[in-house]
């Protein structure tokens, strides 16, 4: 009934995309098997898929049998934070089952990403990585029209790489892909606001939605769907009565 709620209220405020995971991947998490995972996965797609036939849906998982198996239970996208790094079962996954693929940058895992991670250059070592990461993919034979970006904030950077990457999004418009950011009350907006705690973060979140509107980024993952909603809503009112 939650689940059911929660996911009506979002597509009821306008998101376009449920994603939809069962393992945490914040700071210091740690792994779960594939079969727990998928227990606890694949009951919420299948419901999810059965209440909102239209809806487009997202598993958040870098394992193969996970992303399989949610592909059968209906999703439509793979949301693969390792970029393809994790697990050599999910590319041929993905080919295989003709998936749309976000494919995410990291440094590390989740238990150790925060440990110290340095960059020269922020964005050309995100982008060089990209271009790795694509030249893998489309080896493993997964189109590359398929294929979503992520920046991955917050997946092993610092206070100064998430803040560089969103002063840079241009850049990674090279690859021709659309471009996903995952803010939404993540550390670095905390920061920016002076220590706030999570809960306090949501005008953080909502000024880095804007900014991703304005440089029409065309997706964003976020949790508070009906606030963010409405400021894309007047952004993209403005935009048009300018074009």
């Amino acid at each position: 009934e939650s689940l059911l709620k929660s996911a009506s209220e979002m597509l009821g405020a306008g998101a376009s995309i449920l994603d939809v995971g069962a393992e945490s991947t914040r700071t210091a998490s740690l792994p779960v098997s594939a079969q727990e995972e998928t227990a606890r996965l694949i009951p919420a797609l299948k419901t999810l898929r059965k209440a909102f036939p239209e809806a487009i849906l997202s598993a958040d998982t870098w394992k193969g049998e996970v992303a399989l198996e949610a592909l059968r239970a209906g999703a439509d996208i793979i949301n693969d934070i390792s970029g393809l790094a994790f697990d050599p079962l999910l590319p041929s996954v993905a080919a295989d089952e003709g998936a749309v693929l976000v494919l995410s940058h990291i440094r590390g895992t989740p238990r150790d990403m925060q440990v110290a991670p340095r960059y020269g250059d922020t964005v050309r070592e995100i982008l060089s990585y990209f271009e790795e990461r694509l030249v893998a993919a489309e080896k493993a034979g997964i189109r590359l029209d398929r294929i979503i970006l992520d920046p991955g904030m917050g997946f092993g950077k610092r206070y100064e790489d998430n803040l560089r990457i969103l002063n840079n999004l241009e850049a990674f418009r090279t690859f021709g892909l659309p471009l996903l950011v995952g803010h939404s009350r993540k550390t670095f907006i905390g920061q920016a606001l002076g220590g706030a705690d999570p809960q306090e973060r949501l005008e953080g979140t909502l000024a880095v939605t804007a900014l991703c509107s304005l440089k029409d980024v065309p997706l964003v993952r976020i949790h508070d769907a009906r606030e963010n909603g409405r400021v894309l809503a007047v952004l993209e009112a403005i935009k048009g009565a300018g074009r």
